[in-house]
């Protein structure tokens, strides 16, 4: 659970930069998911609706299942491959 800069949720490398510091000590799986507001920050892995729709992106990694995918909310990426609409 990462909180980011709401002045910079737009900016893809961002969250490139979270992820290769988070993800980096992690060879076999890593998932990250980013909000924008403090207070929609989950403190356990299952959350509420409202945090659900504050959630701007996910990044998944497993190697065993060959895996690897960064989605991030339509409202940050318009790219319908790359997004998730709450």
């Amino acid at each position: 659970m990462v909180l980011i800069d709401s002045d910079r949720d737009m900016d893809k490398a961002v969250y490139g930069a979270a992820l290769s510091k988070i993800c980096r000590s992690e060879p076999d799986f890593c998932r990250v998911r980013f909000w924008n507001d403090k207070r929609l920050v989950p403190e356990s892995i299952s959350f509420t609706e409202a945090q659900f729709k504050g959630l701007r992106a996910e990044y998944v990694f497993n190697r065993a299942g060959s895996v690897q995918e960064m989605r991030y909310a339509c409202t940050v990426v318009s790219d319908k491959n790359q997004c998730f609409s709450h």
